[in-house]
């Protein structure tokens, strides 16, 4: 990746992957570039109805990720399109081994429902072939699918 510009940018969630990166970006950021960081007072949780998280403001939580250093103006913009319209920049300090270092994250508007807590391993195990499959897309992560409705059957009197 061309590291003419410096923006920084915190990963909490799908972009943590390898994968995901590679797909967005056509190739990945240089090693000197990522460094493992932590956000205090957010945690990811699940999006209900898709297969990625969101971070949610908890007075005790903690986001682990990555922090990605010197990101270009043309990478912003890929990974602005890549998380759509339901996801706006914001400026945030992140923990890094030595210190800290500001950074922007992708913070979910309201139209984005909280689940549970979103484990990054898991998902990687266990959802990120659906993340591909049912949510990725280039202009944007797909909006949640909405839930079924639960009926109740009729009871006899």
């Amino acid at each position: 990746m061309s590291r003419a510009a410096g923006h920084s940018l915190f990963f909490y969630g799908s972009l943590r992957a390898h994968e995901v990166r590679v797909a967005v970006l056509g190739e990945d950021f240089g090693s000197e570039q990522m460094q493992d960081a932590s956000l205090a007072g957010y945690e990811p949780r699940c999006v209900v109805g898709a297969h990625y998280p969101m971070l949610a403001e908890y007075k005790d939580g903690l986001s682990i990720g990555l922090l990605v250093k010197n990101v270009s103006d043309e990478a912003l913009r890929m990974l602005d399109e890549f998380e759509g319209v339901h996801y706006h920049r914001a400026l945030v300090d992140v923990r890094i081994t030595g210190g800290s270092h500001r950074a922007e994250i992708y913070r979910p508007d309201e139209a984005l429902v909280a689940g549970g807590v979103w484990h990054y391993d898991a998902w990687r195990l266990n959802d990120m072939a659906s993340f591909f499959a049912d949510d990725f897309e280039l202009s944007g992560v797909t909006a949640p699918r909405p839930l079924p409705i639960k009926t109740s059957a009729p009871q006899d009197l």
